[in-house]
């Protein structure tokens, strides 16, 4: 009996720690800054439904992503460049390897002055411009850059690198990059028509906006 308690016990243990870590990794997604424009810092698989047929791969660094919507499963969709076609196919791809950095925990600050954010962490080409006035959401660390996610100047958001010193100093100061991002996720609908989704660019004025960035 002693030895079957044991064993009873070690389980229940790692599923504890199990549904604990799987818990944490699902929050670190970013859900509520949508519609969201970034650039993939690795090949990126696309499908053609949540956990379907693989149908393609997003490039690194030149192709622009738009994200509409991230399901509470961590699907993701959008619609991305590929090389040589006109019309932005949209396909399904996982949240998780768009932003990356799993093991990182998320916080809020500001930068002290506007700022310059670029496509990858490597990267020269400027992917948006981060207002000091606004909250920004840090989601990686990486040497002396930082990923975040932050407010355009419009009704959407980008996601991309900034240098860690470009952070507001009382800010950083006072978070030490281990303050937990804790606002409400809030979990997009993706019950929604792919034609309904497709026409959102054309309502918000993304459409211009993306074939000039393009």
């Amino acid at each position: 009996m002693k030895f079957w308690k044991k064993i009873f016990l070690t389980l229940g243990l790692s599923g504890a720690l199990f549904l604990n870590f799987s818990a944490q990794a699902e929050a670190k997604i970013v859900t509520d800054k949508l519609p969201l424009l970034t650039y993939a810092e690795t090949p990126i698989a696309v499908y053609d439904k949540p956990g379907g047929k693989r149908t393609g791969t997003i490039s690194v660094g030149n192709s622009l992503v738009l994200v509409k919507i991230i399901r509470d499963d961590g699907w993701a969709y959008g619609s991305y460049k590929v090389e040589g076609n006109k019309k932005r196919p949209y396909r399904w791809f996982k949240m998780e390897e768009l932003q990356g950095y799993g093991d990182f925990e998320n916080y809020t600050d500001k930068v002290a002055s506007d700022q310059n954010a670029y496509r990858t962490r490597s990267s020269s080409s400027y992917v948006g411009r981060v207002a000091s006035d606004e909250d920004l959401i840090v989601v990686a660390k990486r040497g002396d850059r930082l990923k975040v996610i932050f407010k355009a100047d419009g009704n959407f958001y980008r996601m991309g690198w900034l240098d860690k010193f470009s952070l507001s100093k009382t800010s950083s100061e006072s978070t030490d990059g281990n303050e937990i991002y804790s606002d409400e996720l809030l979990v997009n609908d993706a019950t929604e028509e792919n034609s309904t989704l497709e026409n959102f660019d054309d309502e918000n004025g993304l459409s211009e906006l993306i074939e000039a960035e393009e």
